[in-house]
């Protein structure tokens, strides 16, 4: 991968600017994602599919996932299935839970005056719904999803826009997520990382080389803030 992209993204100055994954990280959405490609899956006859190879494929940009199953097919059958899946979630916003202490630890946060964003590859109509329902919408300044960005994880592009919005070193700045992918977007960046424990790849994140790992949520504010 060339790092011709980071030189669009000048470096500013804005402090431990913390850009959160979403799927496996802030929110429990594991039911909320493979209960949508079971669905389409039925509904187009496209095989059986073992949930955990499904649960494998999370963090992956939707279109290239749908581009695996099945074998080939053309840029607008892929569309059509990914509009069934993002039509199924808008429907059952209902299987998505919240993980222990990510509310607090936000709030805590942003009572610290860290600029927050979000890098997730779930397209954009169905990420403020989920993190409206488990009440952490309010906490971030910047949201950039899958279909905000034409390269998706792992590349950079994603990370580097929200840090721009935020005016955000990269250099200074963390990723933090719970998947591979969220760590070598990280390190694409320049930007540290912080793997979490409890997401989708549980404690295989420690394999990922990321800088830091956690294993609750609480865990990263005397990381980031530590006492003197």
């Amino acid at each position: 991968m060339t790092t011709d992209f980071l030189f669009d993204h000048p470096m500013t100055d804005n402090p431990c600017a913390l850009i959160f994954d979403v799927d496996g990280t802030l929110i429990d959405t594991e039911q909320y994602i493979v209960s949508a490609f079971q669905h389409v899956i039925s509904k187009n006859n496209l095989g059986s599919r073992d949930s955990a190879w499904l649960r494998s494929l999370i963090g992956m940009p939707l279109n290239s996932i749908y581009e695996l199953l099945g074998g080939p097919r053309s840029a607008e059958e892929v569309e059509r299935l990914c509009g069934q899946h993002v039509d199924f979630q808008k429907d059952n916003i209902h299987l998505v839970r919240e993980y222990p202490y990510v509310r607090e630890t936000l709030a805590v946060l942003r009572d610290r005056d860290a600029p927050l964003g979000i890098f997730t590859s779930r397209r954009s109509p169905s990420v403020l719904p989920t993190l409206k329902q488990a009440g952490i919408d309010s906490f971030f300044d910047v949201i950039i999803a899958g279909d905000h960005v034409q390269n998706g994880k792992p590349h950079p592009e994603g990370l580097l826009k929200a840090l721009s919005a935020l005016k955000a070193n990269p250099m200074d700045a963390y990723m933090i997520g719970d998947t591979d992918l969220d760590i070598m977007v990280g390190k694409n960046a320049f930007a540290k990382t912080i793997g979490v424990s409890w997401g989708m790849r549980g404690s295989d994140v420690r394999t990922y080389g990321a800088d830091h790992v956690v294993d609750s949520m609480e865990e990263i504010v005397p990381l980031l803030f530590p006492s003197n």
